[in-house]
């Protein structure tokens, strides 16, 4: 994932510096600089912020599709719907904590924890996650209706 060349992609097009992107994500100028250089993890919800101003789709920042269109229906991403669909979609296709953790490369705990509460969720995780079980961010956050990955 490349979310660092993507964020400064949109940047750029948007003729925007990093100063007012630091000012719109209400972060220092360095930390922006660290997200745009792949060296710090940005948030979920940082990342939302940016969706919705570009008009893109949390899949396309996550490197997920190349698709930028956005899909969104709703501003705001809902962490209490997320936990829900973590827990729904790993039992729905009957493998346990331990086998989905095998396969994100993290710890069975770490996946009982999101399923608990998505909230601190990491982004990595989160595409892997969506990419997994072939299924919109977007759509997971309830930002949108459309469940497949554009």
């Amino acid at each position: 994932m490349n979310m660092g060349l993507i964020l400064g992609s949109l940047r750029s097009k948007k003729g925007l510096s990093q100063q007012e992107m630091a000012k719109l994500l209400e972060v220092t100028v360095r930390s922006y600089q660290l997200y745009e250089n792949n060296a710090r993890l940005i948030s979920l919800e940082k990342l939302n912020i940016i969706s919705n101003y570009f008009k893109v789709s949390l899949d396309y920042l996550l490197g997920n599709t190349q698709n930028k269109r956005s899909v969104n229906t709703k501003e705001a991403f809902n962490y209490l719907r997320l936990t829900f669909y973590l827990r729904f979609l790993r039992k729905n296709k009957k493998i346990t904590q331990k086998e989905l953790a095998e396969h994100l490369g993290i710890s069975d705990h770490t996946i009982s924890r999101y399923e608990a509460n998505a909230k601190n969720i990491n982004v990595v995780y989160l595409a892997k996650f969506a990419k997994y079980f072939d299924i919109s961010i977007d759509y997971l956050g309830g930002k949108t209706i459309k469940k497949e990955i554009l």
